[in-house]
């Protein structure tokens, strides 16, 4: 199901009209475009047919959420590395085509070339997906072991479940390691990714064009009203710093953080309930010894 996405993105950018000169995506939009391919390639492809020992069955209407979502998220990013910018309503900040990253922003004057940001973001990215495989490694390893190391796993056992040992293994990750201090840290290895994408975002802007430079009652784009809670940050990034404004990365973000989040926190109430509040200790969630979070 969240292949959908890399397949989706992967047939707009080759059949979709670039606006940029020649129809050549400059190299931060290809790199954007590899990385999401590069991440969905490991959670629908490697994963789960290489990696997992098992995979939980799905329910219909959480598969097609699930294709539902991805197939809008990687429409809207793949638009946005075509160079089709849309111009923002509810902020008062200038509109995303008449920023890009400059050492003359206000942003490269109180802080550092604003030109770092995708390098930094790169780099957040690779940690992020390497933290993240290797916390679900783990995971997989120790349902393994539980599996293998077991005495009392006989012949009788496996013959009731003859198509997978593994399924329906549960295990409660020691505190060492990843799992030292919080019960989720995939998920938030995975939030740092999706934060340097993000932040590789920041290289990635509409392609200037007659309509870039027209005002809004001459473009032919409709308008995009942000949500509320996106001005402030709107404001902060196009107006204080002079930074282009990201939006598909980062409603991205938002997205994957609010669902994952509420996961998490659902998680270790069902490690508790399961292995008990005295095993499961003061680790949180997500947040180091918070057990709220």
């Amino acid at each position: 199901m969240e292949s959908v996405g890399a397949l989706n993105i992967m047939y707009t950018l080759y059949t979709g009209t670039s606006k940029f000169p020649q129809g050549q995506l400059p190299i931060w939009h290809k790199t954007v475009a590899c990385l999401y391919v590069l991440h969905y390639l490991n959670r629908a492809v490697i994963t789960p047919l290489f990696l997992a020992p098992s995979m939980s069955p799905i329910h219909l209407i959480i598969i097609f959420s699930a294709m539902g979502f991805n197939y809008l998220n990687s429409s809207c990013i793949a638009g946005w590395l075509l160079g089709y910018g849309t111009p923002i309503l509810g902020s008062t900040a200038p509109q995303p085509q008449q920023t890009r990253l400059s050492r003359s922003s206000s942003f490269s004057a109180k802080y550092f070339p604003a030109e770092y940001i995708p390098y930094i973001g790169l780099c957040l990215f690779l940690i992020g997906m390497y933290g993240n495989i290797k916390a679900e490694g783990t995971l997989f390893r120790l349902r393994r072991e539980e599996v293998d190391n077991n005495k009392n796993n006989n012949k009788l056992t496996v013959a009731q479940n003859s198509k997978n040992k593994y399924d329906k293994v549960y295990v409660l990750p020691p505190p060492t390691g990843w799992f030292r201090a919080i019960l989720f840290p995939h998920y938030v290895f995975e939030w740092l990714e999706w934060l340097g994408f993000l932040l590789i975002g920041f290289s990635i802007t509409p392609a200037l064009s007659a309509s870039a430079s027209s005002s809004l009652e001459t473009t032919d784009v409709s308008p995009l009203v942000l949500a509320p809670y996106y001005v402030p940050l709107a404001n902060l990034l196009l107006h204080k710093w002079g930074l282009p404004f990201p939006l598909p990365a980062i409603t991205f973000l938002v997205n994957v953080v609010s669902t994952t989040a509420v996961r998490a926190s659902w998680g270790r109430k069902w490690y508790v309930d399961r292995f008990g509040a005295e095993r499961v200790g003061m680790r949180g969630a997500f947040v180091p010894y918070f057990k709220w979070l």
